[in-house]
């Protein structure tokens, strides 16, 4: 669950970061941009560091590079966000085949923003009460029929699945 969080995470940050070479992209251009302005900022950039701003409508250095880290962080960004939810699928469905049965009472529930097909996926906060050891809080998020949301509301029993190596846990009876 913690990878998973985690890809999603990187991939909004990279999303963020990937903002400023698409600006430096216009940056690189400034001169045919911005007129008069534009070729004195290229003209200033140029003293200092020749032929990174172009001044004469070909591609500067800066826009060349700009666009590469462009676009390896948008296809990045892109891997990783909607790469988790993948791998979000196959982590519960490997819970639900190989884990541990327990019961376990839903302490929150929240979206996450997310649909898939209309349906939402939701972030579940419970208390997993196994029948071997003590119980234990736990997070997971899984897709959810709409149908189904009624009987998952805070305070209802709900069947789990939980490695008891990570206390990872997968809803088992959607």
């Amino acid at each position: 669950m913690k990878y998973i969080q985690t890809m999603q995470r990187g991939g909004r940050l990279l999303f963020a970061f990937m903002w400023v070479p698409f600006i430096c992209i216009f940056a690189g251009t400034a001169s045919e941009m911005f007129g008069s302005a534009g070729v004195r900022f290229t003209d200033w950039v140029n003293q200092y560091l020749p032929g990174f701003v172009s001044s004469n409508g070909e591609l500067s250095l800066l826009s060349e590079i700009s666009i590469g880290v462009t676009i390896a962080l948008s296809v990045l960004s892109m891997f990783l966000i909607f790469g988790s939810v993948f791998v979000s699928a196959a982590f519960n469905k490997r819970l639900r085949q190989n884990g541990k049965p327990a019961t376990a009472k839903v302490v929150s529930l929240a979206s996450t923003g997310t649909r898939i097909n209309g349906q939402p996926v939701v972030r579940f906060m419970l208390e997993v009460q196994p029948s071997d050891r003590s119980a234990f809080h736990a997070e997971t998020e899984q897709l959810v029929d709409q149908v189904n949301l009624p009987r998952l509301q805070p305070g209802h029993e709900v069947q789990v699945r939980y490695d008891p190596d990570s206390l990872d846990v997968a809803l088992a009876d959607l």
